[in-house]
């Protein structure tokens, strides 16, 4: 007799199910909609408009943040594969755009498939290199989250912990322990779990935390140029809470949800709420926008257009196998 999480898993994966899944995801979407738009309702449309950014700084620093992943993995993807940045933009543009916003991880689908098609490489080598990044990338995001949480939390810097009882040194350092624990065991079995040496993976993970390192201050920097007279802690709470959500997986629409959180956060951090509203509409727009935008030049790029073309039936029927 089937047990009752057999059952719920047999029937997610039947028609039924993923129509329902499908749903629910769009109910969800809905759901932050209307919260984000009362949110803004309440603030005043007028006011919110008017507190968008107008410093051409904000929006030259949003391009660089924009690009700064794709740039990176070619220059990570190119130690493992003989790719040039002419030959895999539009690819990697388009990883990133199906991992942000269709379902996660199937831009390591549509990745996948454009690797085998055009750089002529098997499907274990892609599969074994795709699967190897992914892994260091989630090591290197989750020891940089953690490290920062830290010393954010333990200089002051985070004001939301001042609110929630015994956020203290024992959480910190047990998520510490528990993340060091397990590099040393992904070190330790790396011949059963990676397909590539040690020194490739080494320059990947250093390529990751300089990628991250930039990130960081880029984002603060956008926002501070925009509300100069903002205390450097909010924009640090602010960077701690997407850190946060960053590590939730298979989180849909962070954006959006993002933004409503950063609005709830203001009063707190006793800073304009209007201006955090414009700022991170701002934000989200011209995200949503770019992505929209190259999601619907990447059907006319013959390159691109028949992975584009295979991966978006398999990425709806969610089978992605990373």
């Amino acid at each position: 007799m089937k047990s009752t999480y057999e059952k719920w898993s047999d029937f997610f994966k039947s028609p039924k199910g993923k129509l329902v899944q499908k749903w629910a995801q769009r109910l969800f979407f809905v759901l932050i909609l209307i919260w984000l738009i009362w949110q803004l309702s309440d603030i005043g449309w007028s006011d919110v408009l008017s507190s968008l950014p107008v410093n051409a700084w904000f929006y030259i620093i949003f391009l660089l943040i924009f690009f700064m992943l794709p740039l990176a993995e070619y220059f990570i993807y190119k130690l493992s594969w003989p790719i040039t940045l002419k030959q895999s933009a539009w690819a990697l543009l388009l990883k990133k755009i199906y991992n942000k916003d269709v379902i996660g991880y199937s831009g390591e689908l549509y990745f996948f498939l454009w690797s085998k098609k055009y750089l002529g490489i098997s499907h274990k080598d892609a599969f074994s290199t795709i699967k190897d990044n992914n892994i260091i990338s989630s090591a290197a995001s989750t020891l940089f989250s953690l490290a920062l949480l830290a010393i954010f939390a333990l200089t002051g810097q985070i004001r939301f912990l001042d609110n929630i009882p015994n956020s203290d040194l024992v959480y910190l350092s047990i998520g510490i322990f528990l993340s060091v624990a397990v590099i040393i065991l992904l070190i330790y079995f790396r011949k059963y779990i990676f397909g590539m040496g040690m020194d490739i993976a080494g320059k990947i993970f250093g390529l990751h935390i300089v990628r991250l390192s930039l990130g960081l201050v880029l984002q603060i920097v956008q926002w501070a140029v925009v509300m100069p007279e903002v205390p450097i802690y909010v924009w640090i709470t602010l960077i701690s809470v997407q850190i946060i959500m960053s590590r939730i997986p298979f989180l849909p629409n962070q954006d959006l949800i993002f933004m409503g959180l950063s609005m709830e956060l203001s009063g707190m951090l006793e800073v304009s709420l209007a201006g955090i509203a414009g700022l991170m509409l701002a934000n989200t727009l011209l995200g949503k926008g770019m992505n929209i935008i190259f999601f619907g030049f990447a059907g006319l790029k013959k390159d691109v257009a028949v992975i584009h073309q295979e991966a978006l039936p398999q990425v709806e029927n969610e089978e992605v196998p990373l």
